[in-house]
């Protein structure tokens, strides 16, 4: 799987253990990213490339951590990115994103792709 920015590698480094509290903080970044082109698919009623990449790295990303950190851990992640975008962007715009209706122009979910699915394989 690429990683739509990758700057320097896509080689993973075996060398650096990661903390449970290193992982915790990864699956909070992709699960904030993904989040994130949800919103804005929402607002601006459109999907490009960029946020198909986005969507597929952060899922693929998180599914890998929830394997290692469990179901419960990844759902305790997700509720506080959800709380942080909810204090980001306010009630009114957060409700209507909730709810599945247009910020702004028509929907944006295109085929339910905005939803994001992480499954730990435990």
């Amino acid at each position: 799987m690429n990683y739509p920015h990758a700057r320097y590698s896509e080689e993973p480094v075996t060398t650096y253990p990661l903390t449970k509290d290193e992982l915790r903080a990864l699956a909070a970044h992709w699960a904030y990213e993904h989040l994130d082109c949800n919103v804005i698919c929402r607002r601006y009623g459109t999907v490009g490339p960029r946020e198909l990449r986005i969507w597929d790295y952060a899922e693929n990303r998180l599914n890998k951590i929830a394997a290692i950190l469990g179901q419960q851990e990844i759902e305790e992640v997700l509720a506080e990115v959800d709380m942080k975008m909810h204090r980001l962007i306010g009630d009114e715009l957060w409700t209507a994103f909730c709810e599945g209706r247009p910020i702004l122009g028509k929907d944006a979910h295109a085929e339910g792709k905005c939803h994001l699915r992480v499954v730990a394989n435990d």
